[in-house]
Formats: structure tokens, sequence, C-alpha cells
């Protein structure tokens, strides 16, 4: 029996852990067995193609929020021209719809609700042997006289967990975000996340590190661990970060921390750690006391605001807070209190993002007690509740937009900053206001360049003295065509090439010619010194394009 295990991937950069579970799962039995990952904007006659020239007997797809649309219509194209194909689908996105979707669509055959690894190779022997998966835990299948048929959900033990990665895998992991977990479960219960309530059990350690170790020597570029609150054990999650950090080469990590229960140790140890190795994303989602008990999250937000200041000021490790909008009890000024909040801590990424009420959560039992009002269609977000409008949520689209425009991607850096505390002190506000005059000149419905950003950004502005030289900053640091419009003054190009042969060994490996491209000198005016808090005789801003940073202040 030939089986395919596939997905569409929210990006070509992206891998399937899932699929790599289920592939070690069966590999012993059935050895005839192929994993096939594509992303959704690859044509679907293409993927069908794909997958029928492999005469397949069994498909099993991973479906997500981001891809159960087109693997519907996959799955409907692929049985009508492969009538005798079994078609299983499972993953978080099937799991709570699994009576609905078998009655709606009928070309799958089977849906798997929870974890797979001992439901999916259960389920092959049983169609192998023609017979009903009834005594299969977490199977949802079709009974002869044409009813749903179901199982209790199965859950497994860390023992039943296989190794989905091995040596002879690694290639096709090249240049591959790779995902992993060294734990499963939350010990958190958020209404709205699938993962609440689920009780955190830990893979053994040594089995932990002898799997990182494999990625670790393949040199993977991140390892994006999945556990939903990987420091709920403090002393083992540094024990891991700990043999990270000793055996890695290349690679880099992205975890999912909570901020809150960071404990004085770590703290100070992770301060000490080398830059640009770990990645932080750490859920804040809101700071208003009503919402946070009505989603049972529990958050000490002076204790989180401690800790991230603390990471923020050492700088090495790359933060990404998040903000869900849409929340019950959270209006417009709830929303507002903690955007500026959470902004102010100078997170290297904010994400605003919205509620996404996904089947199977208590969220999805509330709908009527909190007004929500909700896109029929995945990621199933809402639209409007007791506490937002409509209007109110498309304005914090357009606003969600702009942060990622001028805050996320760093075009700001030295100018935002300024804006707060001269023109808007409230970050929220800011972003309101420019909203409103994006949205005016239908801003919205186009993409940007950098230029262009720049250039609809001082529009709205008309910046001061001070701001026209921050901007100066940051057009230097960010616009690729900087170089091509800037011109040296004649009587300060000597001592230029004076001073770029001085610090030439600051520019290494670059030569004196590349640094002479890459490295330029902004002249600033006294009050923005003085803003900078930058002696008066200290009036060029040397920037490095390459770095995207100010070198130095300096004198010409």
């Amino acid at each position: 029996m030939r089986v395919i295990l596939c997905t569409l991937n929210s990006s070509f950069t992206h891998s399937s852990l899932a699929l790599r579970y289920l592939r070690a799962a069966i590999q012993a039995d059935w050895p005839d067995h192929h994993l096939l990952e594509f992303q959704i904007n690859d044509d679907l006659r293409r993927v069908v193609a794909e997958i029928g020239r492999l005469q397949p007997d069994v498909v099993a797809f991973a479906c997500y929020i981001w891809n159960i649309t087109a693997t519907l219509a996959l799955a409907t194209d692929l049985k009508a021209v492969l009538p005798e194909l079994k078609i299983i689908l499972g993953g978080p996105e099937v799991g709570p719809r699994a009576q609905e979707l078998l009655t709606e669509h009928a070309a799958i055959n089977y849906v798997i609700q929870g974890e797979g690894e001992q439901a999916f190779p259960n389920l092959l022997q049983a169609i192998a042997k023609q017979r009903q998966p009834n005594d299969i835990a977490g199977v949802y299948y079709r009974e002869e006289v044409g009813q749903i048929g179901s199982t209790p959900p199965c859950r497994v033990t860390t023992e039943q967990i296989p190794r989905p990665y091995c040596s002879e895998d690694m290639s096709e992991l090249e240049h591959k975000l790779v995902y992993y977990e060294s734990s499963r479960g939350c010990p958190f219960r958020c209404t709205y996340c699938l993962s609440g309530g689920d009780q955190v059990r830990f893979l053994p350690l040594t089995r932990v590190f002898s799997e990182l170790r494999l990625l670790l020597a393949a040199d993977i570029p991140l390892i994006k661990f999945v556990d939903r609150t990987f420091n709920c054990n403090p002393e083992r999650a540094m024990q891991i970060m700990q043999f990270l950090l000793a055996e890695r080469r290349q690679s880099r990590f992205h975890f999912e921390i909570c901020a809150d229960i960071l404990t004085d140790t770590m703290l100070d140890w992770l301060i000490t750690i080398p830059e640009g190795i770990f990645q932080f994303e750490i859920g804040v989602q809101t700071v208003n006391a009503a919402t946070l008990q009505a989603i049972r999250r529990h958050m000490q937000w002076d204790k989180l605001a401690q800790s991230v200041s603390k990471l923020r000021k050492a700088n090495n490790i790359h933060l990404h807070l998040d903000l869900i909008a849409g929340l019950p009890y959270q209006d417009w000024a709830a929303l507002q209190a903690s955007f500026d909040q959470v902004i102010k801590l100078k997170p290297h990424m904010l994400q605003l993002g919205f509620l996404k009420v996904l089947p199977g959560t208590e969220m999805a039992k509330q709908v009527q007690e909190f007004g929500l009002k909700v896109s029929a269609i995945p990621p199933y977000e809402v639209l409007a509740t007791n506490w937002l409008s409509f209007a109110e949520l498309n304005r914090l689209h357009v606003m969600e937009q702009l942060l990622e425009y001028y805050y996320n991607s760093g075009l700001l850096l030295y100018s935002l900053p300024y804006i707060w505390t001269h023109i808007e002190t409230s970050p929220f506000q800011w972003f309101q206001q420019f909203a409103l005059y994006w949205e005016a000149a239908n801003l919205q419905q186009v993409s940007h360049g950098r230029e262009a950003l720049f250039a609809h950004l001082e529009a709205y502005l008309q910046p001061d003295s001070v701001l026209q030289d921050l901007l100066a900053i940051d057009k230097a640091r960010m616009l690729a065509s900087f170089p091509a419009h800037f011109k040296l003054p004649p009587n300060h190009r000597a001592a230029w090439e004076n001073y770029l042969t001085e610090h030439l060994a600051d520019w290494a490996p670059r030569t004196y010619k590349q640094a002479f491209r890459s490295v330029f000198p902004i002249w600033l005016k006294e009050e923005t010194l003085l803003y900078l808090n930058q002696p008066k005789n200290r009036n060029i801003a040397v920037i490095d394009r390459d770095k995207q940073n100010v070198f130095a202040f300096s004198q010409l």
C-alpha cells in the first residue's frame, strides 16, 4: 500500500514537523511512503498532478487554518481522478470539525482528532484489512449505513512519540526553518487557544539533546521550538539553552516564553549570551485586567515589563511581543492602554494580531455571550465585538499595516522616539491619526516601497528641523537608493577620506573603496545634537549602511 503524507506549508522556507512524526510512526510497516511538502501559493492543479503521478492508495493531509480551504479542494479533485483513493485529514483545524467535514465533503474518508502518532499507523492497518476503525482511538469515519462513527481522542505518552528527524533526512531540510518540540501541552488555560489546559509532557532531556545534536550538526539556520511555554520549567529550559550554546555552530533559535515567570537566575544568564543567537516570542495579548480574567490568562504585568526591559537593555536577544485585538472587555481605550505600555518597552517587533475564534476552543462557545461576529471562513477572525465595532477593527488593520511599515521594519529607529515625545506622546494615537490620513488617500489599497513610505510620512508630518535630521539618518540607514543621491561637500572630502582611513579596521572585511560606498556622514543641526545629547562639535552622524546603524558621532 502506497502512502503519501502531504501538506501545504505557509511558506517555501517552512517545513512540517507533524508529517515527520507521522513518517517516523509508519516507516517500519509501510516502506512505500512519500512525504510531499508544497506551499499555499502553489498551483493546485500542479499539486494534484504531482500526487496523482505517484498513484497512491492513501493520502494523509496535515490541515491548518491557512491551508484547509485549498486542502479540501485538493481532496475533491484527487477523489475525482482516483476514486479508490483513501483520504485522511488530521491536524488542529480538522479535529474539532471532523463531523462537519465528513458530512459536507464526500471525498474525505477519515479524520484523525488529536495526536496522530498512534491513531495514524493503526488506521493504516485497518484500511489495509478493509475493516472499520471503530476500535482505534481518535478516528472519525464513515459507517456502512451512511452515518459518521467516531472514537474518543487519542493522547500519546512521551514514550509513544517517535523521533521526527534522522540523519538521512537532513538534506531535505537544508535552508529551511525547522520546528522542534521538547514538550507538549501548556500550563495555561487561555480560552482562545486549542492547547489550553493540555497537561505538559516533557520529553527526556537525553532524547532532546540527541535530536538537537543532529539538527545542529546539519547547520539548520533557524530552529523554532514550538513548546507552548518553553520556560514553564525554568531549570529545564536553561539546561536546553545552555546545551544549544555549547553545541551550536551556525544555528539560531526561536522560543515562545512567558516573560513574567523568568527567574532572576535565568535573566542574569540570558543577558550574557552572545547577540543574535536567541529570539523570544512573548505573548502579552493584553494588560486589561477584566480581559485577562475573561480569557483565563494569568499574567503579572509588572514582572513581565521588568524582565523585558532588562533583556531589551542588554539588546542581545530579539524580542517579539504580541497583542490581540478583539478580546472580550477590550474596548478602544483598553487596547490603547495595552499598546502604549507594550510598545514603550521597545520590543524589536510588536505584533498587533486579531482574535481568531478557533473551532474547539472555549472561546467558540462564548460567541453569543461576548457578541462576537466571526468570519465564516478560516482563519475565523473576529469582525466585531460588544466592545469594538466593525469600523474600529478595520481601522486597527490599517494601524497594523503602519506598525509593520514604520516600526517593525526598523525604518524609523531614530525618528519615531522623537515623534512620540515631541508630536504625539501616545504611539497608539499617533498610529490612529496616521491611519486616518492613510485611508483618506486610499494608501491602504496598494503596497509601498521604502522611498514611498518616507515620502508619505514627510507629507503627513511636515517635519521640523530636528525631525528632518533624524529622517536623514534613517534614510541613510535604510534606503538602498541613498548612495546614489548622497553628495559629499567638496571642502569636506579630504577630512572624510582621512576619517575612513583611520577607522578602516572598523569596516572590515570591507576595503576602503567598499567603505566609501557604504558609510556616510550626515551633518546635524545644533538643536538635533542637543536632542541626541551630543556635544556641539560632534556634528556628524556616521552611518554604516551595511549594518543599518549609526556607527558614531564625530567631527570633520
